[in-house]
């Protein structure tokens, strides 16, 4: 099974009764409208918004069978559910139920417009409630980049509720400078700005950066990664993430506070986390999976690689 080629004040794009956002055309002609996003017309896959406290509505994207044992997929910064288009099949497929988060201020689930919204402990948070919403109580995360970290703050907060850890070239396992960049050339008066530079040469072109092979870098890719752009909240929620999420490395205590069995897949050439950690300070648990040539999306670019390992790891925990 493979793809194809809100409440509150401080929401500001919402979901309108048929799970669509509320300004359902796209506001720039070229992107791809709301209803016509990843997995529109991809058999198998269950979509639906779960309305969380604050009125805050999160799009969940589910394959596999419901009462199999759950993976939760947590998408990287400025990345809707597309970000795992070439993982959550091969999961589904090995008999696991995979679910995938379009993450606060990302692709069709609300952007609020407070940047407190967007810290690390109150992302968690978000993540929690999901969890209790669709029912799940103890899961394998699986995270890139961001959602690397992010994945890796809860299983700290919470160990009881996460089985096991897949990260893909995840924040806080080595140096993201590019974080500190970010916000430096981001103060508050750049948004307009950044609306219309975000135009998909600039999406291309960022894409060819973080894969080792470009030739990933299709139509496809760049229309799903640029449709989310089309609503205001979108650029406000990707800079405060960058000032309020956590971006630093992991402490070695943190790190070895994780008890639970682990994957971590890096590229060789990943021009976002440098300096990783190596396989000798990490948990007894874990195992480290470096691929040669390859970026900052793993999964995308070896998927029948990294895909092979995660299902490997994920029948360990049956």
């Amino acid at each position: 099974m493979t793809a194809p080629p809100a409440g509150d004040a401080g929401v500001a794009a919402r979901q309108s009764v048929d799970g669509m956002p509320g300004d359902a055309a796209p506001r720039i002609r070229g992107r791809l409208a709301p209803q016509s996003m990843f997995p529109a017309g991809v058999p198998g896959y269950r979509v639906r918004f779960i309305e969380l406290r604050g009125s805050e509505r999160v799009r969940v994207v589910e394959i596999g069978d419901r009462d199999a044992l759950p993976a939760v997929f947590l998408p990287g910064w400025g990345c809707p559910v597309w970000d795992f288009h070439r993982t959550m099949p091969a999961v589904a497929d090995a008999g696991f139920r995979a679910v995938a988060i379009d993450l606060r201020g990302h692709g069709l689930s609300d952007m609020p417009t407070d940047p407190a919204r967007y810290g690390t402990d109150a992302m968690v948070s978000q993540v929690i409630d999901l969890l209790d919403a669709v029912g799940v109580q103890r899961v394998a995360l699986v995270g890139h980049s961001m959602g690397g970290a992010l994945a890796t703050n809860l299983a700290l907060r919470l160990p009881d509720r996460v089985r096991a850890l897949a990260l893909f070239a995840p924040i806080g396992f080595g140096n993201a400078r590019i974080a500190a960049l970010g916000r430096l050339l981001s103060p508050s008066w750049t948004i307009p700005f950044a609306r219309l530079v975000l135009q998909p040469a600039l999406i291309a072109l960022g894409l060819r950066a973080l894969y080792g092979n470009n030739e990933r870098v299709d139509r496809r890719n760049v229309d799903e990664y640029w449709a989310q752009s089309q609503f205001d909240g979108f650029v406000p929620a990707m800079r405060a993430l960058l000032h309020e999420f956590r971006w630093t490395r992991f402490t070695d205590e943190e790190i070895a506070g994780l008890s639970l069995p682990g994957l971590l897949v890096r590229g060789s050439r990943d021009p976002i986390v440098l300096r990783p950690w190596s396989p000798t300070s990490l948990p007894p648990r874990w195992r480290e999976l470096v691929l040669e040539g390859v970026g900052h999306l793993p999964h995308d670019e070896s998927p029948e690689v990294v895909n092979s390992a995660l299902i490997a790891m994920l029948n360990d925990l049956r």
